[in-house]
């Protein structure tokens, strides 16, 4: 259906889809993953979704058997890189 830019914008829209929805089950509590690496076919026979519509992604929700410890992060200074386009200089 989608071809060039219009697949590339459909593609971003899915995943800032699936950022909101998992936002949402962990404000209720509840914890999802995200999978993007799925057989297509299979996913479309048990949902049984129409030829038109491709699935991109899909996303587990469920309660938590366990709720490990927060994995140690990098400062943030580590990961932002601060620049200023030489117009403004």
């Amino acid at each position: 259906m989608y071809k060039g830019r219009e697949l590339a914008r459909a593609y971003r829209d899915c995943g800032f889809s699936m950022d909101n929805l998992g936002l949402r089950a962990k404000e209720l509590g509840l914890g999802y993953c995200y999978v993007g690496s799925f057989d297509r076919k299979k996913l479309r026979q048990f949902f049984t979704l129409p030829k038109k519509y491709e699935p991109v992604c899909a996303i587990c929700v469920g309660y938590p058997a366990e709720s490990p410890k927060q994995r140690p992060r990098k400062p943030l200074e580590e990961m932002i890189y601060k620049t200023t386009p030489k117009s403004l200089l």
